[in-house]
């Protein structure tokens, strides 16, 4: 799907200022709210100059939320890519609905990247061995290649789809035009051995 910019390459830049019509396909149609990338986990760091702790002190949240319970599981590898996949992908792979049934939402709580929504729909479906991980599980495939193979970035629909431009495989659908390094960099040293 093309992004019909309103104002293409903005200042000699390959970033684009997409049309009020392709802005609404994030803002408006699959996520909760207009804003995206407003929540505990994002706000959930101590180093923050406005932390959860401060907005719940000054009565600024309808549900509060500690700083200790919006932590994200895991090493700092894992700790990297769920966030990187929250911020980045759960608008559309999130939720009570997510696209494919893959569902990158971080929720506060959760003491092991076991519990994760994006472990559970991409690396654990029908897991009864308890190892966290299940190559090749029937529900992780998504095409060709499967949404998470451990240890082969290149055979991951998550990767794959993430470096994919300008075709039907490009992750995010609309507004870029280059693939994220830094993102794709997080997702490859997860899958090569930080799941």
């Amino acid at each position: 799907m093309k992004t019909r910019a309103l104002l293409p390459n903005v200042l000699g830049t390959t970033h684009d200022i997409p049309s009020r019509e392709d802005c609404l396909k994030c803002h408006a149609s699959a996520s909760r709210d207009v804003v995206l990338g407003f929540s505990a986990i994002q706000l959930g760091e101590a180093n923050l100059p406005l932390t959860l702790d401060d907005l719940a002190a000054a009565s600024e949240m309808s549900q509060p939320v500690s700083l200790s319970s919006a932590a994200v599981p895991g090493t700092t590898v894992q700790r990297n890519a769920l966030g990187y996949l929250h911020a980045n992908c759960a608008h559309c792979h999130g939720g009570s609905a997510p696209q494919v049934g893959l569902n990158m939402e971080l929720v506060t709580g959760l003491s092991a990247v076991c519990d994760t929504n994006t472990y559970l729909t991409a690396l654990m479906a029908d897991d009864t061995s308890g190892s966290c991980v299940t190559p090749g599980a029937p529900a992780g495939w998504v095409g060709a290649a499967k949404r998470v193979e451990p240890g082969f970035h290149l055979m991951s629909a998550v990767y794959l789809r993430m470096a994919a431009r300008g075709n039907a495989d490009q992750m995010p659908p609309v507004g870029t035009e280059d693939p994220d390094a830094l993102g794709l960099s997080a997702i490859q040293a997860w899958i090569m051995g930080g799941i």
